[in-house]
């Protein structure tokens, strides 16, 4: 999934505690977070109809860092893995949230998210294009958010002297 020029460390919510602190416990990011995943839910059970309330669970929180010379990634929706079936315009089809934090100044040059707006609108059929790309740049400590079913890939790292590094 990721080229040569990057280095990543997972499972940083074991590995940092003060990674969780400042960003997955951060009041903005927890507040988004729930009111975009939690779902509520009513089923029957026997005779009785019950209400349940489902809130998100983290699967990944990981350091990456691109190098120069390193290629763009392919657009795609994280929520793939999933198997999610996207409708159009269902503001609730995913099942997953990005949240990506800068840890150095973030530019298109260096490899910037590319992002691809409206595109959780799409159905399935949909093919996203390069040409349709917003670039996610940011200083560091700045945060992006979009939901699991935007296209979205890494940029290409077109600098010989700069690494972009995020907190996913």
């Amino acid at each position: 999934m990721f080229n040569t020029s990057t280095e990543t460390v997972y499972g940083l919510a074991a590995k940092s505690p003060a990674a969780v602190e400042a960003v997955i416990a951060h009041p903005l990011v927890k507040t988004v977070r729930e009111d975009a995943l939690n779902r509520t839910t009513s089923v029957w059970f026997g005779d009785e109809r019950h209400t349940a309330t489902s809130k998100p669970l983290l699967s990944c929180f990981f350091s990456t860092r691109v190098g120069p010379g390193a290629p763009r990634q392919g657009l795609h929706r994280d929520d793939q893995d999933h198997h999610v079936h996207h409708t159009h315009a269902d503001p609730q089809g995913s099942s997953i949230m990005f949240c990506g934090v800068a840890m150095s100044k973030i530019t298109q040059a260096n490899g910037a998210t590319e992002v691809i707006p409206g595109s959780w609108a799409w159905d399935d059929e949909r093919k996203p294009e390069q040409s349709e790309a917003a670039y996610a740049e940011m200083d560091i400590g700045d945060c992006t958010l979009m939901m699991g079913h935007t296209y979205h890939g890494a940029g290409a790292n077109s600098t010989q002297d700069q690494y972009r590094h995020l907190l996913i």
